[in-house]
């Protein structure tokens, strides 16, 4: 029986992705184990309808990876496929092309590892592709910038007739993700509860939920949703990517269901695991103001946006037209793993709005903030 937000089509789609996702992180993290060889690992793209999961390499493929691709269950197939240069050279020339051109906003390697997608500022668009393809010998393709829209909000918490123990109402001890978290300045959702390898325990959310009027700080008191529980204080802002996080007690759960402007929710869901993110998974999000919104498909990974401090994020389109709002800053993103459990993939980061009408909503990957933080999903 599918979720309430899931509708029959994408929760068999959402279970036949899960041992690609599996598979995808296996391979991504022996390539983060062969240091300096694992540079040719480019991405990972699920195709759950045909159970099938490609891995770009750049370069030759390590025996390791090699073999590890061949033990891997037969339930689905890999295909490794060439990928003609590295991320980190891509990801190196994006920064390199922002230097070169201010006209050159952000972008993000083109998913089959060919060149890169670069936004820039239409007046500047057609010398900019020229100077960056003569410059860095890549392959371009521009598109103008879009607006960006980080989610915190500066609407107070509505009054809400929920007791402990929902989204509004979150309480200690082992406070729980998809929960409204308060600060002077903004409203925000909670990410997940994660632990360091000490057994420290902190509450994740993103790192622009920590913005005062003097910018972002560390040291930003949160509360929960109706001012009867401190969550804590902000740490690790602003960092190299949008998360931070809030030492506290936590949970293994997150809050699921209806936003608070529906009515809240008491429901739940257990984090069972983490993993890495895909070209083409299709996910859910949990934000404490807008609720749950599932039907949302990955198409890039490693971007910049315009404007951002933040690197490193995913873009994810909505299949149903709806998107995270105001306030759902921080808020869970995830993959099912079963019925009522759930796998992490990333937390919300912002809407980006093309000129041309098109809009993608943002996140950071879980496996972004693991590593940056050096902390994994409490499970």
């Amino acid at each position: 029986m599918p979720p309430q937000e899931v509708n029959q089509r994408s929760y068999e789609l959402l279970l036949a992705q899960v041992p690609l996702d599996e598979a995808a992180t296996r391979i991504e993290q022996a390539a983060a184990k062969l240091g300096a060889a694992n540079d040719g690992f480019f991405n990972t793209e699920v195709h759950p309808a045909s159970h099938l999961l490609i891995v770009r390499w750049h370069g030759a493929v390590p025996a390791a990876i090699t073999r590890l691709v061949n033990r891997i269950d037969g339930k689905i197939s890999i295909r490794v496929v060439p990928a003609a240069y590295s991320f980190a050279v891509l990801e190196h020339a994006i920064t390199r092309a922002m230097r070169l051109d201010p006209a050159v906003s952000g972008g993000y390697p083109l998913t089959s590892g060919s060149g890169l997608q670069l936004y820039v500022r239409a007046s500047g668009m057609h010398a900019a592709a020229s100077l960056i393809r003569a410059r860095l010998g890549i392959p371009v393709v521009t598109a103008a910038s879009p607006r960006v829209n980080l989610l915190a909000s500066c609407i107070p918490d509505p009054s809400n007739t929920l007791g402990p123990g929902s989204r509004c109402y979150d309480l200690p001890p082992g406070f729980w993700g998809g929960d409204v978290i308060i600060s002077p300045y903004v409203d925000c959702t909670g990410g997940f509860g994660v632990h360091d390898s000490a057994g420290n325990e902190f509450m994740m959310t993103a790192a622009h939920c920590a913005e005062t009027p003097n910018g972002f700080e560390n040291g930003v008191h949160f509360i929960n949703g109706n001012n009867t529980a401190s969550v804590g204080y902000i740490t690790d802002v602003p960092g190299p990517h949008d998360g931070a996080l809030i030492p506290t007690s936590t949970g293994n759960r997150y809050y699921d269901g209806r936003g608070i402007y529906a009515g809240g929710s008491y429901f739940t869901k257990q984090v069972v695991g983490q993993l890495w993110t895909s070209v083409n998974d299709n996910l859910c999000e949990s934000g404490a103001f807008g609720g749950v919104i599932c039907q949302m498909v990955v198409k890039a990974t490693g971007a910049t946006i315009p404007g951002d401090r933040w690197n490193d994020v995913a873009l994810a389109a909505s299949l149903t037209g709806n998107l995270p709002i105001q306030g759902d800053s921080g808020g869970p993103w995830f993959s099912l793993a079963g019925s009522g459990t759930v796998n992490a993939q990333g937390i919300t980061h912002a809407n980006v709005l093309y000129p041309d009408g098109s809009v993608f909503a943002v996140f950071t990957p879980i496996s972004v903030l693991s590593g940056d933080m050096g902390v994994s999903v409490n499970t």
